[in-house]
């Protein structure tokens, strides 16, 4: 497009909102990913969206609604209020150039918005994915007696375990309305809608008269099975367990060429009764000796049919995002190409 110093200017602040933007969600990964590993609590993380992310979303949208509603009025004014398909014009001139380099930049932020409002849908669905994998879903071993459990329901409030326990709290964050379908600045304040959100299960139940069974405390997931190694750096695996799953082909489906015992192909109830006593030792991070202190004892073909499922429901999700990702980049990349060629 050939512009003029004011199209060009226009151009480059509707690149750098979207730029301040794709800022934003990496600084909303970023807390994301503390709080789903206990570094930070819910409600740490509740404060840092209401007070810092959200209110950064709803300024550059409103910013480049305000900045498409200028071009607008501009292009209406250099039309003389004409209609715009009107098939007997001049010659194409400078002024037909302004008009054509405002209509073209507004057409851009239109879909750059579309594109934006479907990207922070998805990203709010994989983030409720992630809370839900990332659900404790082994037991410590001293939790397995009802008295360390009951023990462990008055301390909560302080311990590590329920820094590192809180994705009740965390997923009502990311559940937003589903019937609200208001344009992309709405779907922006869509949490807000559950900043007061019930007592987390895990506060409920250590007010509860009578000990239950110990709640699992410990996220344990496949190694080679769980994409949730790709989706978080490895500075926020702190309260996550990967481990290795070797033996649990067969209840995945795989070749029974990897099974150690010939008899367990078989899919009878003798293979129910090995993935019952196949419970393998948890050491403790970090510990490379056999003598290391064991946290808890783990079902490798629970864990690995568990990472499994997850992975690939996933998929589409991730990948639809990955695609939403690379259309805004394309699109950022041909603005910043118009600019550079009308400099």
């Amino acid at each position: 497009m050939t512009a003029t110093a004011s199209n060009r200017a226009q151009a480059v602040s509707a690149l750098k909102l979207q730029r301040d933007r794709s800022a934003t969600y990496q600084q909303w990964t970023l807390l994301f990913h503390r709080a789903i590993t206990g570094d930070i609590t819910a409600t740490e993380l509740q404060r840092n969206i209401q007070g810092i992310i959200l209110p950064a979303f709803q300024r550059i949208s409103t910013q480049l609604r305000t900045l498409q509603k200028a071009l607008t009025e501009t292009e209406q004014r250099q039309n003389g209020h004409l209609s715009p398909h009107s098939p007997t014009e001049a010659p194409a001139g400078p002024a037909d150039n302004r008009q054509q380099t405002s209509s073209a930049l507004s057409m851009w932020i239109d879909r750059l918005q579309d594109l934006e409002r479907e990207h922070y849908t998805v990203t709010l669905s994989l983030a409720n994915q992630l809370v839900d994998h990332c659900t404790p879903n082994v037991c410590l071993e001293s939790e397995s007696e009802s008295s360390t459990a009951v023990e462990a329901g008055k301390e909560e409030g302080d311990t590590p375990e329920n820094r590192a326990g809180e994705p009740a709290d965390i997923k009502s964050l990311f559940k937003p309305d589903s019937s609200d379908d208001e344009q992309y600045e709405l779907v922006e304040r869509r949490p807000n809608h559950i900043a007061h959100s019930p007592p987390a299960p895990s506060t409920a139940a250590a007010s509860a008269p009578a000990p239950a069974p110990a709640a699992p405390t410990l996220r344990v997931h496949d190694v080679e099975r769980c994409i949730l190694l790709r989706l978080i750096p490895p500075r926020y695996r702190t309260h996550l367990y990967f481990v290795t799953c070797r033996g649990a082909m067969d209840d995945l489906g795989g070749s029974s060429d990897h099974s150690a015992n010939g008899d367990d192909v078989d899919g009878t109830e003798g293979s129910t009764s090995r993935v019952e006593e196949e419970l393998v030792a948890l050491p403790s991070k970090g510990a490379r000796r056999d003598g290391a202190p064991t946290l808890a004892h783990y079902a490798p073909s629970a864990v690995a049919c568990r990472c499994a499922g997850w992975s690939s429901a996933v998929a589409s999700i991730i990948h639809h995002q990955e695609s939403l990702r690379a259309a805004i980049e394309d699109l950022c990349e041909e603005l910043q190409g118009e600019i550079s060629d009308d400099a």
